[in-house]
């Protein structure tokens, strides 16, 4: 299987030029960014979509950085860096005691931001590998996935799926935040396919086999995107594959290495 793991990390800067160089330079070094002029923005974007890293100021008006890393430490198990231009002693310590993963100072060389947050990423990557998991549930905008039964609902009610978009949708749950490529999915749903024996289910093969991912995909999005012309949850990623964003609701462990 061919899938190619891209980070989303959330930028958090009330300094919209400062937020603005940080995001290009991030994605011209191959990272997915989101940014947040407030912690207000934040929290809805967090609500939306899974991040692997958040980049946070210290110094923002209405809610700081510390404030905003207080309410949310124990809820978000993912890496924290804190920037500011605050350089004491005292207030690195603060930040580390309130759960920050990482601190540093402005100005500061974007090489050294960038190998910081390759550590701090290559950490919690070493730690999610150790554990092999299955995910049965997740979220997107308003929409629940289950996997197990394959059922995508919006505010409870179901939305109707063919078997093909159920088991596409599957796919993209299990890799959710990943990229996932068309050759995978097409391997994938043929070796789903032909563990069946009934005649429906091959009928779904020929199905399969006789229209592109890229159909499929696009039919998909007229049932989870608001525009389907500019999809925010599932969204493709040109040269490999495509991406569904949401969050994990629900999993379960498999075996522990």
């Amino acid at each position: 299987m061919i899938i190619k793991s891209l980070s989303h990390v959330l930028v958090i800067d009330d300094d919209m030029e400062i937020l603005s160089l940080l995001a290009e330079f991030l994605r011209m070094k191959g990272y997915v960014v989101s940014v947040a002029c407030s912690t207000k923005e934040a929290d809805l974007l967090l609500d939306e979509f899974k991040f692997d890293l958040i980049i946070i100021d210290v110094m923002m008006n209405e809610e700081d950085g510390l404030m905003f890393l207080k309410r949310k430490r124990e809820i978000l198990d993912i890496p924290i860096m804190m920037l500011t231009a605050l350089d004491g002693v005292d207030d690195r310590v603060s930040g580390l005691a309130n759960g920050a993963d990482d601190y540093l100072a402005k100005p500061f060389d974007p090489r050294e931001l960038l190998l910081r947050i390759q550590k701090l990423l290559s950490r919690t990557n070493f730690y999610n590998k150790s554990l092999q998991t299955k995910i049965t549930k997740i979220s997107f905008g308003d929409f629940i996935f289950c996997s197990n039964s394959g059922h995508l609902t919006k505010h409870e009610n179901l939305i109707y799926l063919t078997n093909s978009e159920s088991r596409l949708l599957k796919i993209l749950a299990q890799n959710v935040g990943e990229v996932v490529s068309r050759e995978s999915i097409l391997e994938i749903l043929d070796s789903n396919t032909e563990k069946e024996i009934d005649n429906s289910t091959m009928e779904n093969k020929f199905e399969i086999n006789s229209r592109t991912v890229d159909t499929q995909i696009a039919r998909l999005r007229t049932k989870i995107e608001r525009n389907p012309k500019h999809p925010e949850f599932l969204q493709t990623i040109r040269g490999s594959g495509y991406i569904l964003w949401g969050s994990i609701i629900s999993w379960s462990f498999l075996t522990f290495l």
